[in-house]
């Protein structure tokens, strides 16, 4: 229970727990390019989209309102918690009641200072005096801000010629993780006052370089294709992208969402009996602990011949593993992109409600949607297929379609699959095709 605790209490404490752990300057601070980083870091860590506003307007100081239910949750998910429900009940001795009305209470100090200023200051002047004043302060006034806004406008203007940069890595397609990639560039000729590299994979990674550096290496951890940018005075310069396959099958565990460096298990570790399946035996000899937050992904990243994912399908058959009590246990099926990912979850039919679906640009969630075609018994095998064609997609279940839903753009070719549980799971097969129906990848793990 959460009696005497505000949602709006519980938003500020979730915000000052993100504010922690992103370690950034106080969100006072932030500027556009610090929110657009918090945004993808929200959709790589959560697989939720939120917008710019959405996101400005949560973080703005004094905010009152309470969130929609699915930004709650991927807030929650961010901060290292399962949904919001999860986090208020692990914060219901955290919450500081002054929290969210501190804003309030300085605000009325300062017009309480006013008042006072004003009537020590309230002195009486002929009109005749505050005339001539008027005549000599306007004009020196807008002077002063004409000036001083050309001066401004001036200082905060850069000059940035993309043609002139250079910036690549000498491995833009590696395999197996972690790996290195080395990052060579030449922004010499860029008038700014500071530059950074960010990586895709981990938006908090931002490394400061030099006008005069010209290399940099970062580590990845995770598979896939990756955007790294270079940045000069909150600007991007030019994006790369950087691909990593696995190889084979590559199944790694952390013990919560924001956990940035996983326990990795190799492809004969994994496959037992004709199946894909990480144990909870593989989990206690990797170190992992095992508890509500633990999460197991499957990850296959490869070249699979420009396969289109506007129009695709992908067929598997999976199922969770029950040694884990989970209120809501869940499988998310993946398909990487350029980039960007497709998901489709599977819950049980109680927690349907929190589910999220996005397919090209477009993502629907349990609270306003009626999800329940995807709650199903995930400790028993299912079949799933994910078609896309003519910008719709198609959702089967055991030979059954139950979903159906448009989007506008793709996500490019595919570039691999992933398959993401709540605990552990095991997988029997997977298969994409192309357009044509034509098989393209079959696993199937003998």
């Amino acid at each position: 229970m959460h009696t005497g605790k505000s949602e709006t209490e519980y938003l500020c404490l979730c915000k000052q727990i993100i504010e922690q752990q992103l370690g950034w300057a106080h969100s006072s601070q932030w500027k556009q390019r610090d929110f657009l980083n918090l945004i993808s870091l929200l959709e790589n860590r959560t697989g939720t989209v939120l917008s710019l506003s959405t996101i400005k307007r949560i973080w703005k100081a004094g905010y009152r309102k309470i969130p929609h239910p699915a930004t709650l949750d991927a807030l929650a998910r961010f901060a290292g918690y399962k949904d919001w429900m999860d986090f208020k009940d692990e914060n219901r001795h955290n919450v500081d009641p002054y929290c969210g009305r501190k804003a309030d209470r300085i605000k009325k100090g300062i017009a309480k200072s006013r008042k006072h200023r004003k009537r020590l200051f309230q002195i009486k002047v002929p009109r005749v005096v505050g005339f001539f004043l008027f005549l000599i302060v306007l004009p020196v006034s807008l002077f002063l801000l004409f000036k001083t806004n050309i001066f401004d406008l001036a200082s905060s203007k850069s000059k940035f010629d993309p043609g002139s940069i250079e910036f690549f890595t000498s491995t833009p397609v590696s395999e197996g993780v972690p790996t290195t990639v080395i990052f060579h560039f030449d922004v010499s000729n860029v008038d700014a006052d500071s530059f950074l590299v960010q990586q895709s994979w981990n938006m908090l990674k931002e490394d400061k370089i030099e006008k005069s550096d010209n290399m940099l290496t970062s580590v990845y951890f995770y598979p896939g294709v990756h955007k790294a940018r270079i940045i000069a005075n909150d600007k991007i310069l030019k994006e790369i992208k950087v691909r990593i396959n696995t190889g084979d099958w590559l199944a790694m565990a952390k013990d919560n969402f924001s956990y940035d460096m996983p326990v990795y298990f190799r492809d004969m570790d994994i496959i037992n009996n004709g199946r894909l399946n990480v144990t909870s035996d593989h989990l206690k000899s990797g170190n992992v602990e095992i508890n509500r937050h633990t999460m197991v992904s499957y990850y296959y990243t490869s070249d699979f011949a420009e396969l289109d994912s506007g129009n695709f399908t992908l067929e598997t058959r999976l199922k969770a593993d029950s040694i884990f009590n989970y209120t809501c246990p869940l499988i998310t099926i993946c398909v990487l992109g350029d980039g960007e990912m497709n998901y489709v979850p599977l819950t049980i039919k109680g927690c349907v409600g929190h589910s999220e679906i996005k397919i090209g640009d477009t993502i629907k969630t349990g609270f306003n949607h009626d999800m329940s075609a995807l709650g199903v018994d995930v400790y028993d095998w299912q079949d799933i297929s994910i078609m896309a064609k003519n910008n719709r997609a198609y959702i089967h279940l055991n030979d059954r379609q139950v979903f159906e839903m448009p989007f506008n753009e793709d996500i490019g070719e595919i570039s691999g699959i992933n398959i993401n549980f709540t605990g552990t799971g095991s997988v029997d097969f997977v298969r994409l095709y192309d357009e044509n129906n034509l098989l393209v990848y079959n696993a199937s793990f003998d």
